[in-house]
């Protein structure tokens, strides 16, 4: 994380700087806190099974995660999303909608996001949601995603 830190602070200063005239201003702190809770996320929680590719829910992990019911089913429903959008397009795109609209995230910027999380590049990750003008913590973001319809059946 230290190599991260050290690459990245004239990233962080430049996200942080071109925010300055939106009102959720990312100081390079808060894209380094977004960045390690991304982390707790996305190696404690919701790991990657090496042999699909897919997300898997630790179910343990999410249990003792300090984090509401809500913002559970939250991270829940951002790993359906993120294992299913490849498989269903048409969910995928009005998932897409929805969370671009309800968390003012392009679509361009939610896939950046999202290619992000799956690189692990967690600095990179924290950033796009600074320049979008996303200054809070990632998880709250993630419970924009459970107004955005049901997660489809296989």
């Amino acid at each position: 994380m230290m190599i991260f830190t050290v690459v990245f602070t004239p990233i962080l200063a430049s996200a942080a700087a071109a925010n300055n005239e939106q009102e959720n201003v990312a100081t390079s702190e808060q894209i380094v806190a977004m960045a390690k809770e991304l982390a707790y996320i996305f190696t404690e929680i919701a790991v990657t099974d090496e042999s699909t590719g897919l997300y898997v829910i630790d179910e343990q992990a999410l249990n003792n995660s300090p984090y509401s019911e809500n913002e559970k089913e939250g991270i829940v429903a951002v790993v359906e999303y993120m294992n299913d959008q490849s498989s269903f397009t048409i969910y995928s795109n009005a998932f897409k909608r929805c969370w671009s609209q309800a968390v003012g995230i392009a679509g361009d910027a939610l896939d950046e996001f999202l290619e992000y999380v799956k690189n692990k590049q967690w600095i990179a990750a924290a950033g796009v949601l600074a320049l979008a003008g996303i200054a809070i913590k990632p998880i709250s973001i993630f419970i924009f995603s459970l107004t955005c319809g049901a997660t489809p059946v296989e």
